[in-house]
């Protein structure tokens, strides 16, 4: 990477540093349409906790579909960073304005304090919030045809990976978004996980989640086992999810212990070592 990063890569570095490491692997041309996406996401993603009530963060999600469609149809762009570089692309047909307004409305399902119903409901929100835009890197990246899916699985592999890994959080700030059909078949309730460290029960849901992952990764290895020259960044993403599944493993499958969220020191190693491959 340059000396010099950009602000909006200083912002995606601090913010998402997993996804960022990805990017070290773009070419350099690439590298800002990049950061202005995964900039865009993480400003949606962090709507939800940074308001007091839903009624305010609905406004915000409406202010980002007016910027949107501003930047589509060529009107007055309101002032942020985010928008000041995202608006190039989407005027040039580089991002569909149509998947980032999807992007949006799904991101809304953050401000409902209520868990998914059930397994299929959860991966649901992981292919619209994480699936998406990991295909949309991989537009950005110049890939097309059966790498788009191949990359929208591995973001729905990482965006499920995501939920257990931000279990612990959501707890501490009263939510539990686990679906409610796993922790039935488990025997917990809500009020289990609230107050129990280590309820009995919650690896039996971790499993599901992470075979989901795991399911979603081998779909993308059967259509794009090689990194693609030049436009690997996107699948970079499955070589870090099969990191995260394999700590999470090593916990004994428990998405509250804390080793299992702290950043592994050997990612950029396996990142590196998954280029020279070229195999994810």
């Amino acid at each position: 990477m340059p000396a010099a990063l950009s602000a909006l890569g200083a912002e995606v570095r601090q913010q998402d540093h997993d996804r960022y490491l990805t990017l070290v692997f773009a070419p350099e041309t690439a590298r800002e349409p990049l950061f202005a996406l995964l900039a865009f996401n993480q400003e949606l993603a962090r709507i939800a906790e940074r308001v007091s009530e839903p009624l305010l963060g609905e406004m915000r999600f409406t202010w980002w579909r007016d910027a949107v469609e501003a930047a589509a149809g060529g009107g007055p762009l309101p002032e942020h960073p985010v928008v000041d570089a995202l608006a190039p692309l989407v005027s040039a047909g580089r991002l569909p304005p149509k998947d980032l307004l999807d992007l949006i409305e799904a991101r809304r399902r953050d401000l409902d304090p209520e868990p998914f119903l059930s397994l299929p409901d959860l991966k649901r929100y992981a292919e619209e919030t994480s699936g998406l835009p990991n295909r949309l890197v991989a537009r950005l990246c110049g890939l097309e045809g059966t790498s788009l899916g191949a990359a929208e699985d591995l973001g729905t592999a990482w965006g499920l990976l995501g939920h257990l890994r931000a279990f612990q959080a959501l707890r501490r700030r009263g939510r539990v978004w686990l679906p409610e059909a796993l922790l039935e078949e488990a025997g917990l309730t809500r009020r289990d996980l609230m107050e129990t460290v280590r309820p009995e029960g919650l690896v039996q849901v971790a499993h599901s989640i992470a075979g989901a992952a795991g399911r979603c990764l081998e779909r993308a290895r059967a259509a794009q086992a090689r990194l693609p020259k030049g436009k690997a960044s996107p699948f970079l993403l499955g070589t870090l999810t099969r990191l995260y599944l394999d700590r999470l493993a090593r916990c004994g499958g428990d998405p509250g212990d804390p080793r299992f969220r702290q950043l592994l020191p050997q990612r950029i190693f396996r990142l590196s070592w998954a280029m020279l491959r070229r195999r994810w």
